[in-house]
């Protein structure tokens, strides 16, 4: 007996996701260069910050106390991403649920990279704001920006992935 394409794609996310989380939680920034390394470039290209890798630590600049390191990754971001769109959308590609599956991997790949820029960008602007007008910002202050920013792209995201699938019904 085959087993239907739809618990095949649960289970591969379930897998996926556990897989990631699981090496997210031991790993070092050189286990990371395939997240961090695109993610720094970005944040490179949107503040004109240079950064370069030092292994054991991560992406350092000169310029600002800041380091593009594991804690940066957005692993988790990606994760509920990824679930969030797979569960919810996946039944929208009918018979090319494989390729749906691959698409919304990639798709919740590239929406971290994008949204983890934007965030380490707003958080050395919040970190130079703060320097200006000597205000403090903090861990729960960045906790606080990071949190806005996830889950803001994510609501964004959903709601574009919904509209999207609404047209093509």
């Amino acid at each position: 007996m085959a087993i239907p394409q739809s618990k095949i794609i649960l289970g591969l996310t379930l897998l996926l996701a556990l897989v990631v989380k699981l090496h997210y939680s031991v790993a070092t920034a050189d286990d990371l260069v395939w997240v961090l390394a695109p993610t720094t470039w970005l944040v490179e290209l949107f503040s004109a910050i240079p950064f370069h890798f030092e292994v054991g630590r991560g992406y350092v600049t000169r310029d600002l106390p800041v380091v593009i390191g594991p804690g940066c990754a957005g692993l988790n971001f990606f994760i509920i991403t990824l679930c969030a769109s797979l569960f919810t959308f996946i039944d929208r590609f009918a018979g090319r649920r494989l390729i749906g599956w691959a698409l919304l991997v990639l798709l919740a790949y590239l929406l971290t990279l994008l949204v983890n820029a934007f965030r380490i960008v707003g958080g050395i602007l919040l970190l130079r704001l703060g320097s200006e007008v000597g205000l403090q910002t903090d861990g729960l202050l960045h906790s606080a920006q990071g949190m806005l920013f996830f889950f803001s792209f994510l609501v964004l995201y959903l709601l574009l992935l919904q509209r999207f699938f609404n047209k093509r019904v």
